[in-house]
């Protein structure tokens, strides 16, 4: 079912936002609270300014324009610290959350969808994320395309490089559930 037009994605962060994408966050993954997820969220503010907008990382929100501009799911994908660069370019989709009063309409597939465009976008030729097998999501990424994997290998040189532009890129405990997807450039 496709979703309505109420919705609006958007890749900036206005103050409003990003506290309630924080609130989304915090919800979904409670051990740490909100202030913890605006902390994190708030070098993405100031990103979505910079002059390429469409380069990673990025935040993408959809907004449900009919219910006061109200952030109803949230997505964030960055570069992956490959350890062979020579190959793939590797995004990582690190979260993704639909408000649970907004899923089962197609949203989470719409954000998926445009995760991968972003990456693709930016040269990405895989989009890996990983997840809990508790959590009970792996059935819905498999039926958006994606398939279980091996952890990609890491290179922890550039990976310190690349943690000052993109935050954090969370570890995944040995129980994490790797899927990745094939993603194609906008250009073939």
């Amino acid at each position: 079912m496709a979703p309505a037009l109420q919705f609006q994605l958007v890749d900036s962060l206005d103050p409003s936002a990003l506290d309630q994408a924080a609130e989304l966050l915090a919800t979904q993954w409670p051990a740490r609270g909100p202030s913890y997820r605006r902390q994190l969220l708030q070098p993405y503010r100031t990103s979505a300014c910079r002059a390429d907008r469409s380069a990673l990382p990025k935040v993408l929100l959809l907004i449900d324009r009919e219910a006061s501009n109200t952030v109803v799911a949230h997505c964030k994908l960055q570069v992956f610290p490959q350890a062979d660069c020579a190959g793939d370019r590797i995004a990582v989709l690190v979260s993704c959350v639909v408000h649970t009063h907004y899923r089962n309409r197609g949203l989470g597939r719409l954000l998926v969808s445009h995760a991968e465009q972003a990456a693709a976008a930016n040269g990405h030729g895989q989009l890996f994320l990983w997840t809990l097998p508790e959590d009970g999501v792996a059935a819905f990424y498999k039926s958006c395309g994606f398939e279980e994997c091996q952890r990609p290998s890491y290179s922890p040189a550039h990976g310190r490089r690349l943690r000052a532009g993109q935050r954090n890129c969370p570890p995944a405990p040995t129980r994490a559930v790797w899927m990745r997807k094939p993603v194609r450039s906008l250009h073939s």
